[in-house]
């Protein structure tokens, strides 16, 4: 990555504060929610590594693009590193169901090497992975089932479970057969997303003290 480009500016800062009226005051005033820092990092990126979950809200409630991969910029193939994938891969459904109500996209594809011993894994989706077969905590679980059933309302079939969240499942002694896991059916979330008039209003961060 290029280094050196200094454009830690004050959407950055404002991005990583804990209180968002600093980011809301810059945005008001033409702030862009697309900016960069010097690392080619968006602020979406620098307000989810500090853990500013309500920061993440703003921006893309103001246009950041929410399904721009990591370092968008310098890389030519779509990849299905998003914010989306941020939090589903830690098991964090209750961001992610709100991040997919706003028009994340849970079906991109990993960016794979053209090199033929990758060949398998292009057609993976990671996200779409993480949303069906993805352990979680007790907590996350009715989030994690939301998120299927908006994924299957939307004809997204779940994928084949990696080795690797095969491997963490038999490790918590949880099964690791797809047919064993209970998942809803296309009924099911057909009726609860037809119920789901609007966006579910997922708790925000504290404020600052």
């Amino acid at each position: 990555r290029k280094r050196g480009q200094y454009r830690n500016n004050a959407m950055v800062l404002a991005a990583r504060s804990k209180n968002p009226i600093y980011l809301k005051l810059l945005l008001d005033h033409g702030g862009d929610p697309n900016t960069l820092n010097s690392n080619d990092e968006s602020l979406l990126y620098v307000a989810y590594l500090r853990g500013q979950w309500q920061n993440v809200q703003l921006l893309i409630q103001r246009g950041a693009r929410i399904n721009d991969g990591l370092y968008a910029t310098l890389n030519d193939k779509r990849g299905h590193n998003t914010v989306l994938n941020w939090y589903a891969s830690l098991g964090n459904f209750d961001k992610a169901y709100w991040l997919l109500q706003h028009g994340a996209d849970p079906a991109l594809k990993i960016r794979a090497s053209d090199e033929a011993k990758f060949a398998n894994d292009r057609d993976r989706m990671p996200i779409l992975e993480e949303i069906f077969w993805l352990p979680v905590k007790p907590h996350m679980v009715e989030w994690q089932r939301k998120c299927q059933m908006f994924a299957l309302a939307r004809g997204l079939k779940p994928p084949p479970m990696p080795d690797a969240i095969r491997l963490s499942r038999k490790g918590l002694g949880l099964p690791t057969e797809e047919k064993d896991i209970p998942l809803p059916t296309l009924e099911e979330a057909k009726r609860a997303q037809a119920s789901a008039a609007t966006p579910s209003p997922v708790p925000t961060s504290p404020p600052a003290h």
